[in-house]
């Protein structure tokens, strides 16, 4: 659940698993190679120990 202060200014949130996140040994490693997944505002399933990139307009 998304605190309702962030939740007002949600553009959108990356989601990726902290495993394939320490693979790629970056952010952007990750994204270079699709790992990331973004979803629409809402549709975000974070499992455990997940890696969450939010943007907000807050």
């Amino acid at each position: 659940m998304i605190r309702t202060d962030l939740a007002r200014g949600l553009i959108s949130a990356e989601v990726v698993s902290h495993d394939d996140f320490i693979a790629d040994k970056s952010e952007q490693g990750a994204k270079d190679v699709g790992r990331f997944a973004a979803g629409r505002q809402g549709l975000h399933i974070v499992r455990d120990e997940g890696v969450i990139h939010l943007r907000c307009n807050v």
